[in-house]
């Protein structure tokens, strides 16, 4: 019997080609790292734009400071010491709603306040620097290119302190913030408002003559002479000397008698306007010389009170008072009468004790109250 051929199929495999794509993109690292980038990109430019808003703002407020400084020495230039700064045509806010106002200090100085400043616009301000005030105050402590450290974290108070002219003066405030009284100033500065500031005796073309100097055809010298009154600070060309005879002389406050018939004008350190007494009844607020007391009376249209004001009597070589009420009580007065009328010296009365003595004519060594009626 014959087998039947089985036909067996065999599959021979054959090589496989494989083909690989190259696949274009970034690994997960890569990709962090871009995306950092990006966000380091973003903050930087927010940096940037934040930083570039402040100096807009900065400059804005410099700008509204030039404007209003211009404004305002125009009025003191203008007007006199007991004429108030004009703020009817300017706003009371400098964009972006920081208060602003102005304040008048005598015929000499102003300043522009500025409030309510955040801490980085405070900061920008002092980094810019502004050359045109004499003064820059950051919360009372002077603000500068080279320290903004006392700008605070929120409501910050910027002063600046002007010349009536805008001039340089780099001596006028003497480094002196604050004062109550003269006396805490230097001998060239009176207390205006709260700041000791150049005396307008001493002021001089922008600066501020030391002691003992005087401002004479524009420069600060110890000698006062001059050729005409043209060269006279104050007062008038006497004898080659810028001298006064009274306080209509030009003097500023009064003119210090230093003998009969001249003097100088003086410093106002120690003369100050006088408080009502009773109605008609003028008294100095400190002790002055017999020249200046006089003055004094005269610069309020009043009249010197005498012996007989005063209800002295005359008995022999002394003198009884009766001291109306209306004179009684602030100490020792000049008055208008000579002693023995000699011109040498002048009586004084005590207006609590109603005793009487006297103080020298020309007032070298003697102070007393001026009291005018």
């Amino acid at each position: 019997m014959k087998k039947k051929q089985k036909n067996v199929s065999i599959t021979i495999p054959t090589a496989t080609t494989v083909i690989s794509t190259s696949e274009s993109g970034k690994s997960m690292v890569e990709m962090l790292g871009v995306l950092a980038l990006m966000g380091l990109l973003a903050v930087l430019g927010a940096k940037g734009y934040s930083m570039a808003m402040e100096r807009a703002t900065a400059n804005r407020i410099v700008e509204e400071i030039n404007r209003r400084s211009i404004v305002y020495s125009q009025q003191l230039l203008m007007t006199t010491s007991n004429t108030a700064l004009n703020h009817s045509e300017l706003a009371t806010e400098i964009e972006g709603g920081y208060p602003v106002s102005g304040n008048r200090f005598g015929d000499d100085y102003f300043q522009i306040v500025v409030q309510k400043l955040p801490q980085n616009i405070c900061t920008r301000i002092g980094k810019l620097g502004y050359a045109r005030a004499i003064q820059v105050l950051a919360n009372g402590t002077a603000l500068t290119t080279a320290d903004q450290s006392a700008c605070q974290a929120t409501g910050n108070v910027l002063i600046f302190t002007f010349t009536k002219d805008m001039t340089p003066c780099d001596e006028c405030l003497n480094n002196t913030k604050s004062c109550e009284t003269d006396s805490q100033c230097a001998t060239n500065q009176t207390c205006q408002n709260g700041m000791c500031l150049c005396s307008p005796y001493y002021a001089c073309n922008g600066t501020c003559c030391p002691a003992g100097q005087f401002c004479v055809n524009g420069q600060c010298s110890a000698n006062d002479s001059c050729q005409s009154t043209d060269d006279c600070d104050q007062g008038l060309c006497i004898s080659g000397k810028c001298q006064c005879r009274s306080y209509r002389d030009n003097c500023t406050y009064f003119c210090e008698m230093s003998n009969e018939n001249y003097g100088i004008c003086s410093t106002g350190a120690y003369y100050e306007e006088g408080a009502f007494s009773m109605a008609g009844t003028i008294w100095s607020t400190k002790a002055m010389k017999w020249g200046a007391a006089l003055d004094f009376c005269a610069s309020h249209e009043k009249q010197m009170v005498s012996l007989s004001d005063l209800g002295c009597v005359a008995d022999g070589d002394t003198y009884t008072c009766t001291i109306p009420e209306k004179f009684k009580g602030h100490g020792n007065v000049w008055t208008s009468d000579p002693k023995d009328n000699a011109r040498v010296s002048i009586w004084v009365v005590n207006t609590s004790t109603g005793a009487v003595g006297s103080g020298g004519w020309n007032g070298y060594q003697h102070f007393f109250l001026a009291l005018c009626h």
